[in-house]
């Protein structure tokens, strides 16, 4: 079995189907706060535990084919093992005799780039809702810089409010 999953150009509309694909134990897709948490663990901000109920889901998405991520074969084998054989860390030391560490590197780069293929689907997603750029040659003709700088304009201002100051003082 070949990790590294021959994938057609993963464009913006292939990411974003991605996204679609990987769904919560309830049925559901990723929730904001699950790409926050994904984020947080892909910055190296909190322990692989706070993710750990995503894995199921991002691991049958991997191997299904809906994530166009290209990931080594101890990543894989890591994440098959943590995601869809639910298994330990301790384990995954044991099966594949590498140290903890190296094993916790590898699991944290494969979320990495998972998380770099959903986060830019999201984006696609949420680009494609937003309205089209208008040209700017459309709307040059009506917008045309103030005949008065912004400095002129303090300075006569500061300069009306000083000639009022003035006058209430001769007043008095």
């Amino acid at each position: 079995l070949d990790p590294r999953i021959r994938f057609p150009d993963a464009d913006d509309a292939a990411k974003e189907e991605a996204t679609k694909h990987v769904l919560r134990p309830d049925g559901q897709p990723l929730s904001p706060y699950d790409m926050k948490r994904l984020q947080a663990y892909s910055s190296n901000l909190v322990d692989h535990h706070l993710i750990l109920d995503l894995l199921p889901s991002l691991a049958k998405a991997y191997f299904s084919g809906h994530i166009p991520a290209t990931l080594s074969y101890s990543q894989a084998a890591i994440l098959l093992t943590l995601g869809l054989q639910s298994k330990t860390v301790d384990d995954i030391v044991k099966d594949l005799d590498l140290p903890s560490q190296q094993v916790l590197a590898l699991f944290s780069k494969s979320i990495r780039k998972l998380h770099s293929h959903l986060h830019a689907g999201k984006q696609a997603q949420i680009a494609r809702k937003l309205p089209a750029r208008k040209e700017l040659k459309a709307v040059e003709g009506k917008l045309r810089p103030h005949a008065v700088g912004v400095d002129e304009e303090l300075e006569a201002g500061a300069k009306e409010i000083q000639d009022g100051w003035l006058a209430d003082k001769a007043l008095l």
